[in-house]
């Protein structure tokens, strides 16, 4: 239970007077639901299975990756996570990468942006997550159109 206090009025000195009273007690229902969900092993199921979706899906995308990419193109086999790395042909600009997959509403991370010092201008970082909202089609869709960006920017140089 938490009071607040403020001060009152009258001869120039705080009174104190109860503005709110709020409970701040968890309801003993969900909080016994949670602890039968644990006491069963719900938990440690869902963990085996987010573990196994990521693996999953991270092995997808870097398999992707190494197929679709430009040679000379280095992805690398995480032991846990969803990121990958990817470096890049030499002069294939991950930065202008980026910009030209936010033009198209694909999010990845340019390689300078872990670097203090201007490295990893030929890499990105690529979120593997499973995501519910994005379907098999769309997810060849970022692969091909990423790859389609790097090839371009080879072209250039």
């Amino acid at each position: 239970m938490a009071i607040s206090i403020t001060p009152g009025t009258g001869q120039n000195r705080p009174r104190p007077s109860i503005v709110r009273i709020m409970c701040l007690a968890t309801s003993s229902i969900p909080q016994m639901a949670v602890a039968h969900f644990l006491e069963q092993g719900g938990y440690d199921r869902y963990l085996r299975s987010a573990r196994q979706h990521y693996r999953e899906s991270t092995e997808r995308m870097r398999t992707a990756v190494a197929r679709a990419f430009p040679e000379g193109t280095a992805v690398s086999r995480p032991q846990g996570g969803f990121v990958l790395w990817v470096q890049l042909p030499d002069g294939v600009s991950g930065t202008e990468v980026y910009h030209r997959a936010r033009a198209e509403d694909i999010n990845v991370a340019p390689g300078l942006m872990f670097s203090t010092a201007d490295k990893y201008e030929n890499c990105l970082r690529l979120n593997s997550a499973p995501r519910r909202f994005i379907t098999r089609a769309r997810y060849r869709s970022i692969v091909l159109t990423l790859t389609s960006n790097c090839s371009a920017i080879s072209r250039l140089v």
